[in-house]
């Protein structure tokens, strides 16, 4: 267990001097096989793909999850920290957690129990859908954002650069810039 630790601690002391490097930045790249791509760059950049690309929308979030998770559960998805090019759609978690992410694209989550975002710039549209709760905290979106089917919606201290529209049992929300139309169940959110 203590060799582990160590081991962790290494790595992560070695992750932070290299993104203190002074040396150029380089350009995100994912490694071509087939197998889960793993980013390049100490600032943990996904590089997109092209909208041709197989490896577009729910498979990178797939392989996003089953690489860079923090959590061991194959239901749960907690990204930090991320930077990812291009759309992302998330299908099939009980939970999903994006937490510190730029996602320059749209995001689509589906989760039967919980969504949270937290901290996140999205440069797209924003579609949740869940089945227990869906918290939005300290973000911001560049689009129109919907939620559906939650029981439970928490928005509080975003800027919406776009329409906020609601379909749910429950909001609680505080502290958001809005440019556009809020409709549904969101009324209140301002």
């Amino acid at each position: 267990m203590r060799r582990l630790l160590h081991t962790l601690t290494i790595a992560a002391i070695a992750l932070s001097l290299a993104g203190c490097s002074s040396g150029p930045a380089q350009q995100p790249t994912t490694t071509p096989s087939s197998s889960t791509a793993q980013p390049s760059t100490p600032e943990n950049e996904v590089a997109g793909q092209s909208a041709n690309s197989p490896d577009s929308g729910s498979s990178k979030a797939d392989q996003l999850c089953a690489s860079q998770s923090e959590s061991s559960d194959a239901e749960v998805c907690v990204l930090t920290g991320l930077a990812v090019d291009g759309n992302l759609t998330f299908e099939s978690f009980t939970v999903l957690k994006l937490i510190d992410m730029t996602i320059d694209g749209s995001l689509d989550a589906t989760a039967s129990q919980e969504i949270v975002i937290t901290n996140a710039t999205v440069n797209g549209n924003v579609a949740l859908s869940s089945g227990g709760g869906a918290v939005v905290k300290d973000s911001d979106i560049n689009g129109n954002i919907s939620v559906n089917n939650a029981r439970n919606l928490t928005f509080v201290d975003n800027a919406v650069n776009g329409n906020v529209e609601c379909l749910v049992s429950n909001t609680h929300g505080s502290r958001n810039s809005i440019t556009g139309d809020v409709s549904g169940d969101c009324t209140e959110l301002r």
